[in-house]
């Protein structure tokens, strides 16, 4: 009788040490468990606040190439007298009272009293629009050419509109909405990116005595992305100098 108990206490016990042996397992198991769902959402959260981050830079750099855009607009459009769009680029022919009345202008070379300043898109680079002045340095007429003076990135569109303020000054405004983007991109498929819109407007002060300005025919210029061709409008802006300006 004495025997069978002990044999019964000793499979008890063996069973315990089991059972605690099994426990610990399932316990560490579980650990494992919760450290691996606190690392994901972790790392979840800090790809979370990065694309926040990228997000913000994105934006920022919307905003100053938009204020950019409106910086060059202001100046070039504060002293114009006159607006022009185009379906492509024009044919670069000089300005001269007599033979071509039409042609453009550069008051630096000694072409008429104005100059001539041209926007469009960059053929050959996404997302850049270009603003350029015609140059007959050359002297030569086939040598006629549009020199960049700037070229600002990250333009996605522009488009313009011509009002007149009223029709006893023939005042007018240019107005402008530009689609500027990020330099992230957030789907390499698609392209995409952080878009950001405005819309504003410069006073054309030098149009008093100017003819009227005709609407604009071609009023949207769209830069290169990465499924589409650059578009071919052109816009014109011809400015005179500061010292001429009719505002007082």
């Amino acid at each position: 009788m004495i025997k069978i108990l002990n044999k019964l206490k000793k499979h008890l016990s063996k069973r315990s040490v089991k059972n605690k042996i099994g426990a610990t397992l399932i316990e560490l198991i579980a650990v494992v468990c919760i450290l691996s769902i606190a690392s994901t959402v972790s790392i979840s959260g800090l790809f979370a606040m990065a694309n926040v981050a990228k997000r913000g830079q994105d934006l920022s750099l919307c905003e100053r190439t938009s204020d950019m855009i409106s910086k060059q607009l202001s100046i070039y459009g504060n002293t114009s007298n006159y607006v022009q769009s185009y379906d492509s680029k024009p044919t670069l022919k000089a300005y001269d009272e007599s033979a071509t009345p039409s042609g453009f202008m550069d008051v630096d070379n000694g072409i008429g009293n104005k100059s001539d300043y041209f926007l469009y898109a960059d053929p050959n680079t996404k997302y850049r629009l270009i603003l350029a002045k015609f140059d007959t340095s050359s002297g030569d007429p086939t040598g006629h050419k549009l020199t960049p003076i700037v070229s600002i990135d990250n333009v996605k569109s522009i488009k313009f509109d011509l009002k007149q303020l009223n029709t006893d000054e023939k005042k007018y405004i240019l107005q402008y909405t530009v689609t500027t983007v990020g330099s992230n991109v957030w789907d390499k498929d698609t392209d995409k990116r952080v878009e950001y819109t405005i819309s504003s407007g410069v006073v054309l002060n030098n149009t008093n005595n100017s003819a009227t300005i005709p609407p604009l025919q071609y009023s949207t210029i769209t830069t290169k992305t990465s499924s589409t061709e650059a578009n071919s409008t052109y816009i014109r802006i011809q400015t005179s100098s500061r010292s001429n300006l009719d505002i007082y």
